[in-house]
């Protein structure tokens, strides 16, 4: 008995053996390539009124800024882009929009002083300066999209969605949120001018400043 099973685990050893010769080597194999990752789709509009030229990305390591390998993408002249985010990450990172002097906005003209835009992971759609005082509320407290929606719609006295994209429509409170949006724009321009020469300096406890920091400080403001 103990015979027969030698030899018959020595078959099936054998078999084996083939089996992986005849898979992976030599020329004659074919490789199998790595899944692809799937992306969902995320459609963005960026306004103070629509901004062409735009980077626009997820941060994923809420730094400001629209790293390398990030999911970004640059807004046509109504503002729009649609990035392509793995789906696993869809709805959990902020979006940012970056606002350099090669934008230009389609209400204001060509953008003088570069500032940044930003809206919470779970309301994407549109990126303002009204869904930038949201997300730092966000960002500062810990507060739900909701309830820091709602803070600031009772700071600044809006009766509209601060989500919504104020340049489509022609009501009173439409035109109010507009105005209330240019005001932070303009503001954060005249703030970070002022600093601008804070940008490239070293802080107190060593780190170098950057733009980004800089802009952090003045949303918070």
């Amino acid at each position: 008995m103990t015979i027969k099973l030698g030899k018959l685990a020595l078959a099936f050893a054998g078999a084996a053996m083939l089996t992986v010769a005849g898979c992976g080597g030599g020329g004659g194999g074919t490789s199998v390539s790595p899944p692809t990752a799937a992306k969902t789709s995320v459609p963005v509009t960026v306004i103070d009124g629509a901004i062409k030229n735009a980077t626009v990305c997820l941060d994923k390591n809420l730094n400001g800024i629209c790293d390398s390998g990030e999911p970004s993408g640059k807004t046509d002249a109504a503002g729009n882009v649609t990035l392509q985010v793995p789906t696993e990450d869809a709805g959990k990172y902020p979006i940012l929009a970056v606002v350099g002097t090669d934008a230009v906005d389609a209400d204001h003209g060509p953008v003088t002083t570069p500032f940044t835009l930003q809206a919470p992971a779970d309301k994407t759609a549109v990126v303002s300066p009204l869904t930038t005082l949201v997300q730092t509320l966000i960002a500062s407290t810990g507060a739900t999209s909701a309830q820091a929606e709602a803070s600031v719609k009772a700071q600044t006295g809006l009766n509209v969605s601060l989500f919504a994209d104020f340049t489509k429509d022609s009501t009173a409170d439409s035109h109010a949120a507009g105005t209330v949006a240019r005001m932070v724009v303009v503001t954060t321009q005249q703030q970070s001018s002022l600093l601008a020469g804070a940008v490239g300096t070293t802080a107190m406890d060593g780190a170098v400043i950057r733009q980004a920091d800089l802009d952090k400080i003045i949303q918070n403001k």
